[in-house]
């Protein structure tokens, strides 16, 4: 598997992570938990990978503050995926209030908060 850069190679295991999670598949989820991790740490030295070695040490903060919050279910894919996950639900919300019956700016005002509270 190819990468355009390291930050795909960190969204791609940050996005394992997340899905194994959701599945319930925590031990494997923790495999790349542990990848990320040996990436970031053995991987990622010398200055000009700074912006990589920061982008993968927010990606390791947010998976050790959502175990620690005990939300691991919330957490989100990030990058092409992410955007994709997100398109995806905020389709599928806007066509379950249109089922409903709302009105036109009724869903677009809910729209806008489901887009400001996604992922918390």
């Amino acid at each position: 598997m190819a990468y355009e850069t390291l930050n795909d190679f960190i969204d791609w295991c940050f996005n394992r992570f997340v899905e194994h999670n959701r599945e319930g598949k925590y031990t494997v989820a923790g495999i790349y938990h542990d990848i990320l991790k040996k990436h970031f740490e053995w991987n990622l030295k010398g200055r000009r990978l700074t912006t990589q070695r920061q982008r993968a040490k927010n990606r390791l903060h947010d998976i050790m503050h959502a175990m620690k919050a005990g939300k691991l279910d919330k957490l989100t894919y990030t990058g092409e995926e992410g955007k994709k996950e997100f398109n995806d639900v905020i389709a599928a919300y806007e066509k379950q209030l249109q089922d409903f019956g709302y009105p036109e700016e009724t869903i677009n005002e809910l729209i806008i908060i489901k887009k400001e509270n996604y992922g918390h």
